[in-house]
């Protein structure tokens, strides 16, 4: 199932951001987010939007993906750890939390 636009930003109930800055885009970055949205895709997850960033300012956690509103920043994201953010904390709630750098709700 692929994931459909979202034309109504009140459909947005997470939006999450994929750092592809000066460090991250190097270490990865596009890689996850390319993994990140085709897994959105293929779950068909409704109410996410995600957004391409320059730096975040976590260089040394790079390359770095947030989910928000949750106030969850994940570190050292690989292709693999893009994919268990969409199934594990976006589909199953359950954070991912061997790759989490901090957590703070409302950030």
């Amino acid at each position: 199932m692929k994931m459909g636009k979202i034309r109504d930003t009140r459909e947005i109930r997470r939006v999450v951001y994929l750092c592809e800055g000066k460090v991250c885009g190097p270490a990865g970055g596009a890689e996850n987010t390319a993994a990140l949205r085709e897994a959105l895709g293929e779950r068909g997850v409704p109410g996410v939007h995600t957004m391409r960033t320059g730096c975040q300012g976590f260089c040394k956690r790079a390359p770095v993906v947030s989910v928000q509103p949750d106030g969850v920043w994940y570190g050292e994201v690989t292709p693999t750890t893009a994919r268990r953010i969409v199934e594990d904390h976006l589909v199953a709630g359950k954070i991912v939390e061997e790759r989490v750098f901090t957590s703070e709700p409302g950030l």
